[in-house]
């Protein structure tokens, strides 16, 4: 009888959260309740959102270097010359392969854009 009701719950349980649009496959919450491993990469690509759409940002890392959905890492400009290292904001990983991942922008700093060959880590927030 505790069997059928276990697999009775968990029926429900799966439609409720399906009906809510998440995903009930467990690698898909892996990001949101580990912290990302020690990483550094680069962007690769930036795609501005449209109408209320986010910008979206691919990096040159990815499940191979321990990331995965939902790992939020953040994106700085390196110092150059005279001029300073630069926060850029914060970006959270949307869909992620072995060598690449594309993350949404959920933090944008004010002090600059973005852009190709910006640097990405996850130390920043450590």
């Amino acid at each position: 009888d505790k069997h059928a009701k276990v697999l009775s719950d968990l029926a429900l349980m799966q439609k409720i959260i399906a009906a809510n649009g998440l995903s009930t496959d467990p690698q898909s919450v892996v990001g949101l309740l580990t912290p990302p491993p020690a990483v550094d990469g680069k962007v690769l690509e930036t795609k501005r959102g449209g109408r209320s759409g986010s910008d979206l940002v691919e990096i040159s890392i990815g499940s191979d270097d321990g990331l995965a959905e939902g790992h939020k890492l953040s994106v700085y400009r390196p110092q150059s010359g005279e001029k300073a290292a630069k926060y850029l904001g914060d970006i959270k990983l949307v869909y992620v392969t072995p060598d690449r991942s594309v993350g949404a922008v959920i933090l944008r700093a004010k002090n600059g854009i973005i852009e190709r060959e910006d640097n990405v880590t996850s130390k920043l927030g450590q």
